[in-house]
């Protein structure tokens, strides 16, 4: 169910209700954001979770400016978008999902330097993750739990930004499709996050080290790369 409600930093926000979500998470979608929450939660529990995201918001926001969005290729580990234009379907994206070169062929009428264009070319980008994730995320994910002796009931890829991995009771490992867009160092340390959840579901000490120990001492490092890790597309 999605509804609207206003804001005062982020102004106009588009409100989704979902029965199966537990947690608060946003992102920016055509120039407005978006929050998705549980299906009980009031206006005032999404206004009061808001204020909370809002900083990370305004910094991505601001942040866009300084991404080159559709103006050259985007070079990951394991795989390149190659960006270019086409007239064929001028107001539509063409997408060519493969490996190692993926194709994301933007339709000449689409201006990106609009908030709606910029917004369909992050979502083209996206589905090219999305598509492609299994194959570059998981055959190494599977490796790592092999290397540490960990045994995962399962594995899929979900289609978070904040969240960029889940460890389930159950033992299944998400990952989110956003880890395409991470150094493949950094998309260890999220697997191995994920992995050490399978033996502490919590952040206590005890988890702390042992996934320093999986990390071969390096967590702290990791977590700060991460934090300071510039995204070649916004979350």
């Amino acid at each position: 169910m999605q509804t609207r409600l206003s804001h005062q930093c982020l102004g106009e926000v588009d409100v989704v209700r979902r029965r199966n979500s537990s947690r608060f998470s946003a992102c920016w979608r055509g120039g407005r954001v978006r929050v998705t929450g549980p299906f009980y939660a009031s206006d005032g529990q999404f206004v009061k979770a808001l204020d909370s995201l809002a900083p990370r918001l305004l910094r991505s926001r601001d942040a866009l400016a300084d991404i080159p969005l559709g103006k050259s290729d985007i070079v990951l580990d394991g795989l390149t978008v190659a960006v270019s234009r086409q007239s064929l379907h001028p107001r539509s994206v063409a997408l060519s999902p493969a490996l190692p070169v993926a194709g994301v062929s933007v339709g000449c009428d689409i201006d990106l330097g609009t908030a709606a264009g910029r917004d369909l070319f992050i979502r083209s980008v996206r589905a090219v993750a999305r598509k492609l994730a299994p194959q570059i995320l998981l055959p190494r994910a599977r490796e790592i739990a092999h290397e540490l002796g960990c045994e995962p009931s399962g594995w899929s890829i979900s289609r978070g930004s904040t969240v960029l991995g889940k460890c389930f009771r159950s033992g299944h490992i998400s990952l989110s499709e956003m880890c395409v867009f991470l150094s493949a160092r950094l998309r260890d340390y999220i697997v191995c996050h994920e992995l050490a959840h399978l033996t502490y579901m919590d952040h206590s000490e005890s988890f702390h080290r042992l996934l320093d120990t999986y990390l071969g001492g390096e967590e702290r490092h990791l977590v700060n790369e991460l934090k300071n890790y510039r995204w070649p597309i916004p979350r």
